[in-house]
């Protein structure tokens, strides 16, 4: 089992959103502990294309209209989240800077 580490933007995205998204969002982040790296899916996969933002090794867990992005570190079986956004119409990218000004 793996131990959750929620970064403090990630957090702070978290505060930002109505109870009813943070129970749903939680519940996914739950589901994370046993196994994050499992073969990706339609709804769970790495990113293709490294973030600056994120670091070379994060994935991407789609929950609804909501995106979390994650690592895993294998060694001390820590996912950390990093980043909890509103994927709306925008790329990845243009919502992850979008969330960053609010």
């Amino acid at each position: 089992m793996y131990e959750i580490v929620w970064s403090d933007e990630a957090l702070h995205d978290l505060e930002q959103l109505h109870v009813r998204h943070q129970r749903a969002i939680t519940v996914g982040v739950e589901a994370l502990r046993y196994r994050p790296t499992a073969p990706p899916t339609l709804h769970r996969k790495p990113l293709e294309e490294p973030l600056d933002e994120l670091g070379a090794s994060a994935w991407e867990l789609r929950l609804g209209e909501f995106r979390l992005f994650f690592a895993v570190d294998e060694e001390t079986r820590t996912v950390t989240v990093l980043r909890v956004i509103l994927k709306g119409r925008w790329t990845t990218l243009e919502a992850l800077r979008r969330s960053r000004r609010s």
